[in-house]
């Protein structure tokens, strides 16, 4: 299934969120002039195992994701108005399942929470938030498949990297998940603020995975 790639304008609230999702109302878009193939993934998404844990949907669907966008425009990737058109529109069964199973249009008003999950914002932490995107930038920054196994894993570990400017700088990110993972939510916060404060010293973005890395370990273990 090949789709026009668009950008999903502003202002969308809650309420004109709702009446698309319930087809009420009609997506305000503009083009890309990119077109994507969604194929595999909704195969993917229609394959989904529906009695299994709907974080294990992410690790399925990040792959043919990622294949679909791979040569589109980075300044595009970077548009969370194209990642919100993707969430409200070909995607949008995939976020309801994901992460609001027992939404109906009878449920009542969107919840914050939920808005976030089919818009996000530009910020950081918006495009964590976002179902599709924060699928992207997760791939993006880590590359390697195990590590993004790692990540997936665990939502806090996700939040607690992708949520911040960690995220944004690819060694750091990739050290980050390599040595926080499997640690308590208290120890991935306080080393990802002990960072966060060394980065205000010291330059991160010109450090390599394995320097920044050994910073982690001699954080973790001065605790």
């Amino acid at each position: 299934m090949r789709v026009d790639l668009q950008r999903l304008l502003e202002p969308v609230d809650a309420t004109a969120l709702k009446s698309v999702l319930m087809g009420r109302d009609r997506m305000r878009t503009e083009p890309t002039g990119v077109t994507v193939d969604l194929g595999p993934t909704l195969a993917t998404v229609d394959a989904l195992d529906h009695h299994g844990r709907r974080r294990d949907w992410d690790r399925a669907v990040v792959v043919p994701l990622r294949a679909a966008v791979a040569h589109v425009p980075r300044r595009l990737l970077v548009d969370i108005r194209c990642w919100r058109f993707l969430a409200v529109g070909p995607l949008r069964g995939y976020v309801l399942e994901r992460w609001m199973p027992e939404w109906s249009p009878e449920t009542g008003a969107l919840t914050l929470a939920q808005v976030q999950r089919f818009l996000g914002s530009q910020s950081n932490q918006g495009f964590a938030r976002n179902a599709v995107a924060r699928l992207w930038r997760m791939v993006d920054a880590l590359g390697d498949p195990v590590l993004v196994d790692r990540a997936l894993d665990d939502q806090r570990l996700i939040n607690t990297v992708f949520q911040r400017d960690l995220g944004n700088h690819r060694p750091t990110a990739r050290a980050c998940v390599s040595v926080l993972a499997g640690l308590s939510e208290d120890e991935m916060f306080h080393a990802t603020q002990e960072l966060n404060i060394l980065g205000s010293t010291v330059c991160l973005e010109a450090l390599d995975q394995p320097a920044i890395e050994a910073h982690l370990h001699a954080i973790l273990d001065d605790r």
